[in-house]
């Protein structure tokens, strides 16, 4: 019993930190295929096209990271878990996990620098103010309250 809660503080530590990026997040999806935020941020076909590489370039990456993180968990569970405990190597598979973890996290940040890239400050500034609006009312329907522009 001890030992799963070790793992799970372990991975709710690790975890947590790697979200606290000075980058805000991109809306949900295929985003910049929706005729709405299209217009509305003004994006170009080339944009578009641009963006959809860019993106689809990235997931083929990010999903070896993610199941080499996925692996790298399952082996710390694993150890943490053994009859036969042994911190130092508990300690070497923490290090691995946190290393798959900022590796996924790095690739994902250096698609949003891409992403950022290819859009003028003001197109940013509108899919940004579009991405916090939608959160909101994501929050709204499921009964968080609104606490108007200084809201996170």
């Amino acid at each position: 019993m001890k030992r799963s809660v070790i793992f799970a503080v372990l991975v709710l530590v690790v975890v947590s930190g790697s979200h606290v990026a000075a980058f805000d997040k991109l809306p949900p999806g295929k985003w910049w295929e929706v005729d709405k935020v299209v217009q509305e941020i003004g994006l170009s076909d080339d944009q578009q096209a641009q963006i959809n590489n860019i993106v689809y370039e990235h997931a083929m990456v990010m999903i070896d990271l993610n199941a080499k993180v996925k692996k790298a968990e399952l082996e710390l569970k694993n150890l943490v878990d053994q009859a036969k405990f042994n911190p130092d190597a508990v300690r070497a598979a923490f290090g691995s996990f946190q290393k798959a973890r900022q590796e996924l996290e790095t690739s994902r940040f250096e698609m949003l620098l891409s992403v950022r890239q290819l859009m003028s400050t003001e197109q940013w500034q509108k899919l940004q103010h579009m991405r916090r609006d939608y959160e909101r009312s994501r929050g709204n329907r499921r009964g968080v309250p609104d606490d108007g522009p200084n809201r996170p």
